[in-house]
């Protein structure tokens, strides 16, 4: 089963769109790598470029009698201020142009890749097309179908539908006339029905009778409040009038003795 498997694989022709991913992809990242290369001079590292080193500085040894002299001390601080002085220095390269010849072949370069890519875009497919065909035929036929079905139905429901108004007959202006003396004449009798109802309605009117009889009514009015004023009596006065009685009542006694 593998044999057989494999001399399929290899007797199979190959694909007109293998490959055109990948081969995508890659021109891809070579257009960014030019990019990077021509812009702005170019962003690459040199190989002449002096890498920043430190060198090892020298480990002071005193000894514990202090035997160094003036003038080793001397020397021992040059040799010190010399890797900071190396240190100090930047190297500041100057400004490159990029060269014209090489940016005007990558420029022909990107625009064969281009009209490339566009041809190989605009190639058709056959898979693609051919599907894509038959379902444009095959939803056209659909609609065509559902048009003609519904079309049928409309023609069978105009033939079920029972033809209404065919057996009358226009009337002539003669029955017009003769049709409207009979309608005014049942209005009239209508008009003098409803009247003749409404007198019967005012006859059977209930219509209020007096009373005649004895009546009790009461009024009610609002009198104004009298207060009653007492005369003032005096004391004086009524001591005189007690002994003005007093005298009386003893003048007849008097006499009668």
């Amino acid at each position: 089963m593998a044999d057989e498997k494999e001399s399929l694989v290899k007797g199979r022709e190959t694909r007109r769109t293998a490959g055109n991913l990948m081969s995508k992809l890659i021109e891809d990242e070579q257009e960014v790598d030019d990019f990077y290369k021509t812009a702005f001079g170019g962003f690459e590292e040199e190989s002449g470029d002096e890498k920043y080193a430190t060198e090892d500085e020298d480990v002071d040894v005193v000894d514990s009698d202090f035997s160094m002299s003036e003038t080793d001390e001397v020397v021992d601080d040059q040799a010190d201020e010399e890797p900071l002085r190396k240190r100090k220095k930047q190297i500041i390269k100057p400004y490159k142009a990029p060269k014209k010849d090489e940016d005007a072949s990558k420029s022909n370069d990107k625009e064969s890749e281009a009209k490339k890519r566009r041809s190989f875009e605009n190639e058709p497919r056959e898979g693609v097309r051919k599907s894509t065909r038959a379902l444009t035929v095959e939803r056209a036929q659909a609609t065509k179908n559902r048009f003609k079905q519904e079309k049928e139905k409309k023609t069978l429901l105009k033939q079920k539908q029972p033809r209404k108004f065919l057996d009358m007959r226009r009337l002539t202006q003669e029955e017009i006339l003769a049709e409207a003396k009979i309608t005014e004449e049942e209005n009239v009798a209508s008009l003098q029905a409803h009247q003749q109802l409404e007198a019967d309605k005012k006859k059977t009117k209930i219509q209020k009778v007096a009373f005649k009889g004895p009546v009790i009514r009461f009024h009610s009015l609002s009198m104004p409040v009298i207060e009653v004023i007492e005369p003032l009596v005096k004391v004086d006065d009524i001591e005189d009038e007690e002994v003005s009685d007093t005298g009386n009542l003893s003048a007849p006694a008097s006499k009668l003795a």
